[in-house]
C-alpha cells in the first residue's frame, strides 16, 4: 500500500471504455500500460545506464521493450513495427507525444491530469445513498488509506445483571462451533444490507449472449474494408468473424483503411483474371500477417506507376524480357543479314 502511495494511482473512466478504439484489446492494453508506467511526479530515473529527467505524464521506454509487454496469450509480443505504428495512432489522435533518442523514446501522456483526478459521479442509473452509508463502509475513511477498525470493548456486567432476574448468557458444547458478532460487525452488515438495496438492478442478461454481442460488434472501419474487398473483387462476404478476423488484426496493427483497401485494389487486379489464383482472392488471404507487408510495398509501387493491368500473370507494359532460344537467335541473325545484304530466299532456296 505504501509503494502504491509513493507511486500514485490512475483512473479509468468509463468513457474510456466505450471509445471505438477501445474495442480493441491490444490498443486498450497498451494505452492502460502506457498510463499507468508514466511518471507520477517530475525526477530522476534510470535508464539503460543513463540519467532521464521526466516530468510528470512521462516515461522513456523502447519500442522493442513496450511490444515485449503486451503479449497475447502464447506469450507473443508485438514486433518493433508494430508497436511503432500503435504509438504513432496514439500521436495522430493526440493522445500523447513523442520524442525519439538513440537511447531511448521519451513519451509524454497528453493531459495526464485528466487521469488522475478522482471525482465523484455527476449522475448515474442508480439512486444515490447518503455520503454516510458510503463512508460506513470504509470507517469514515477515504478509499486506499489502511482503515483501522475501532475495537468495542466488552460490557462489564453490573450488579443488577448479576441478580436473580438477569438471563445468563448461553454457553455453547464443548466442541460446537461459536458465531460472535461484534457491535461494528453489526453496523457492517446493516451497511451492506442497505447497499444491496439501493443497488442497480442485475440484468437478465446471460454471459453467453453478452458474450455473442461482443463478437458482433463491427467497428465502422473494418466495415469499410470489408465492403470495399467485396465491390472491387465482386465478392459476397458478410461481416462475420471469420471474414473479419485478419481485418480487425490489420487495424490493430496500426495499418489504415487506405492500406487495405489499397491492397485489395492490387490482388484483385493481379488474382482476378488468373482462375488458380482468383480461388485465393478472400479477405482471409489477402491481409493475413504473413504476406501483408510485401503486398503492401507491392501495392504502392503498382499504385505509382498508374495501376496497370494484369495481362497472363505479368503486368501490361513491364513484361519481362524472355531469353529466345537457339532456333529464335538464328532466325533473327538470318533476318538481319538479309537486311543488310539484301540477300533472299525463293522457292527455290535450299534449307
Amino acid at each position: 500500500m505504501s509503494d502504491n502511495r509513493r507511486s500514485g494511482y490512475v483512473v479509468c473512466w468509463r468513457s474510456l471504455l466505450q471509445a471505438d478504439w477501445a474495442r480493441n484489446a491490444t490498443k486498450l492494453a497498451a494505452w492502460m500500460r502506457l498510463i499507468g508506467l508514466a511518471a507520477y511526479e517530475a525526477g530522476c530515473v534510470r535508464y539503460k545506464g543513463r540519467d532521464w529527467h521526466l516530468m510528470r505524464g512521462q516515461l522513456v521506454i523502447s519500442a522493442t521493450e513496450l511490444g515485449q509487454q503486451l503479449c497475447d496469450e502464447r506469450g507473443r509480443g508485438l514486433d518493433k513495427k508494430s508497436t511503432e505504428r500503435l504509438l504513432g495512432w496514439f500521436a495522430k489522435e493526440g493522445m500523447l507525444e513523442l520524442r525519439g533518442t538513440p537511447w531511448g523514446t521519451i513519451i509524454e501522456i497528453c493531459n495526464y491530469d485528466d487521469y488522475q483526478a478522482a471525482l465523484q459521479p455527476v449522475s448515474s442509473n442508480c439512486e444515490p445513498f447518503a455520503t454516510e452509508q458510503f463512508e460506513g463502509a470504509t470507517y469514515g475513511a477515504p478509499i486506499g488509506v489502511p482503515t483501522v477498525v475501532p475495537c468495542v470493548p466488552p460490557k462489564a456486567f453490573t450488579d443488577a445483571d448479576l441478580g436473580g432476574d438477569a438471563v445468563a448468557p448461553t454457553v455453547s458444547p464443548i466442541g460446537a462451533p461459536t458465531v460472535t458478532t461484534t457491535e461494528q460487525e453489526v453496523k457492517e452488515l446493516d451497511s451492506t444490507e442497505d447497499l444491496k438495496q439501493i443497488s442497480c438492478p442485475v440484468s437478465d442478461e446471460t454471459e453467453r449472449d453478452q458474450k455473442r454481442k461482443a463478437t458482433l460488434v463491427v467497428s465502422q472501419e473494418a466495415r469499410a474494408v470489408l465492403e470495399h474487398f467485396n465491390a472491387v473483387a465482386d465478392r459476397r462476404y458478410q461481416t462475420k468473424p471469420t471474414a473479419l478476423q485478419n481485418i480487425n488484426a490489420r487495424l490493430a496493427d496500426g495499418y489504415s483503411v487506405a492500406d487495405l483497401q489499397l491492397v485489395a485494389d492490387f490482388k484483385t487486379a493481379h488474382w482476378a483474371a488468373d482462375l488458380k489464383m482468383s480461388e485465393y482472392l478472400r479477405p482471409m488471404t489477402v491481409f493475413a500477417p504473413q504476406k501483408f507487408d510485401g503486398y503492401l510495398a507491392a501495392a504502392k509501387r503498382w499504385n505509382s506507376i498508374g495501376r496497370p493491368r494484369c495481362v497472363n500473370g505479368e503486368w501490361e507494359g513491364f513484361e519481362r524480357k524472355r531469353r529466345l532460344s537457339n532456333l529464335a537467335q538464328a532466325q533473327q541473325h538470318a533476318q538481319a543479314i538479309m537486311a543488310n545484304t539484301g540477300v533472299g530466299y525463293d522457292d527455290n532456296t535450299i534449307l
